[in-house]
């Protein structure tokens, strides 16, 4: 075949691709381009972690200002001391439930140097939740795209967070606790119910906020009755407040004086007036910010899952897209 001949042919190529580009939907060609631009940012939220997170595990100093009483706290633990006692000059507990502390001191037998240990604790707990992320949404949605997303956009907060998800604080493990009790919640079997429950009263005794989701999730169990949700909200309700009278009891009270009384001390409405009369800077970067983030990202949705029309013939071809965009009034 001579040169002619295979420059003929190439060229009838490309004339075809430029028609078929021509001929394409202008929308699908956009949300082709939506995807392409959401994964490759999701992508690099991963890396963008990865690489911080891994380029500071080894870091011998606090990354932030807890991370030394995390330190000390299984220091105690590793000398078979008891962390809720009375305050003195020697110690002071931090206001947290202990399942993190005997985690990361069960990592420090293993490799010493606390806070690699107590940092791998948080770094594997959000690769945990990234997963569990991916999952909860694929299932949920059908689309593994959404999954993908749905972790990246977690993984974009991590500026947000103070770059919280892989230092020595409780936070990363009780969420991945969370979101492993909800998805076997979801599996609605009698033992996945029960480990789930076992999950859900781990990662309140983790941190004790979780014990706002915790009722959200009974609210949820009772308004959809399932043959197993009486096994998952029995299993987390008896083992946490059988928990907790466990080690209440041996601290002599002072349990339940740190991880109850001293956080309820703290005042959440001076926070909001302070913020709503601070300077357009801070406004700007509380306020503002979020909301335009939230915007981008509705409409990200909107055109890279656009769902299916509906029929002209009922008045319904564009109730699709209104759903969406009512979601994403929500979300903003």
């Amino acid at each position: 075949m001579g040169k002619r001949n295979i420059r003929i042919i190439i060229l009838h190529d490309q004339m075809k691709t430029i028609l078929r580009i021509r001929n394409q939907n202008p929308f699908d060609l956009l949300r082709h381009v939506a995807v392409f631009l959401s994964v490759g940012a999701a992508l690099v939220q991963f890396g963008r972690f990865l690489f911080i997170a891994l380029s500071r595990i080894t870091y011998p100093f606090t990354l932030e200002w807890m991370e030394g009483g995390s330190f000390v706290q299984i220091s105690r633990i590793l000398a078979r001391q008891s962390l809720y006692v009375r305050p003195s000059f020697e110690f002071i507990p931090q206001i947290y439930p202990p399942v993190y502390f005997y985690i990361s001191a069960l990592f420090d037998t293993l490799l010493g140097n606390g806070f690699l240990s107590l940092r791998l604790v948080s770094i594997i707990s959000t690769l945990g939740i990234l997963y569990l992320i991916y999952i909860l949404v694929h299932q949920q949605s059908g689309s593994k795209l959404a999954g993908i997303l749905a972790s990246g956009l977690f993984c974009a907060t991590y500026q947000l967070s103070g770059y919280w998800f892989d230092i020595a604080r409780v936070d990363s493990l009780a969420l991945a606790l969370l979101l492993l009790s909800v998805y076997l919640l979801l599996k609605d079997k009698p033992a996945a119910s029960l480990l789930g429950g076992i999950f859900l009263l781990l990662s309140c005794f983790t941190k004790q906020t979780m014990l706002i989701v915790a009722l959200i999730l009974a609210i949820y169990c009772v308004l959809p009755p399932r043959k197993n949700n009486i096994v998952f909200i029995g299993t987390a309700l008896l083992g946490y407040s059988g928990g907790t009278l466990f080690l209440n009891w041996p601290h002599e009270g002072w349990y339940l004086y740190y991880i109850f009384h001293l956080p309820g001390q703290h005042r959440f409405l001076p926070k909001v007036t302070k913020l709503l009369t601070s300077t357009n800077e801070i406004f700007f970067a509380e306020i503002v910010q979020p909301i335009l983030f939230t915007a981008i990202v509705g409409m990200l949705y909107l055109v890279v899952f656009p769902g299916k029309k509906g029929s002209p013939d009922n008045g319904t071809e564009n109730l699709v897209w209104q759903k969406r965009a009512v979601w994403v009034l929500v979300l903003v």
